[in-house]
């Protein structure tokens, strides 16, 4: 596996956590939102993003696939409807947990992640983060 391999697979796990974090019942999204003051969406895009929290992210990024992974598999196979709720939920909590332990709210997650589909030259600071 080469280096670009590695940089792709850590935006897609990014993108798809992200995807899996925004997809929490609404009430703990909800709870947490509301303990949290949020500027407007676009002045959220908009502000520059330190490397303090592409390194939160990265760790957070990395626990959260480890979660996905480990929960996926199971999710998949189960016919119990019920069940494979009750195990998302259960995933959605933890990966919520390694982003908060990471020192990140989960709209910071979601908008680090966001804006790395976007911005070329964020996601070359990552790459730099990740390979020191």
């Amino acid at each position: 596996m080469n280096i670009t391999t590695d940089k792709c697979r850590t935006l897609l796990h990014a993108t798809a956590a992200s995807a899996l974090l925004s997809a929490l019942p609404m009430s703990a999204l909800h709870a947490q939102q509301a303990q949290q003051a949020q500027p407007p969406a676009q002045q959220q895009q908009q502000a520059p993003i330190s490397d303090e929290a592409l390194e939160q992210f990265s760790k957070a990024a990395s626990t959260v696939r480890e979660v996905r992974q480990e929960y996926s598999a199971e999710i998949q196979s189960t016919k119990d409807e019920e069940k494979a709720q009750a195990l998302r939920e259960e995933a959605q909590q933890k990966m919520v947990v390694a982003v908060q332990d990471a020192g990140l709210s989960v709209p910071e997650y979601n908008l680090i992640a966001q804006r790395l589909q976007s911005d070329g030259e964020l996601m070359q600071r990552l790459n730099q983060i990740q390979s020191q």
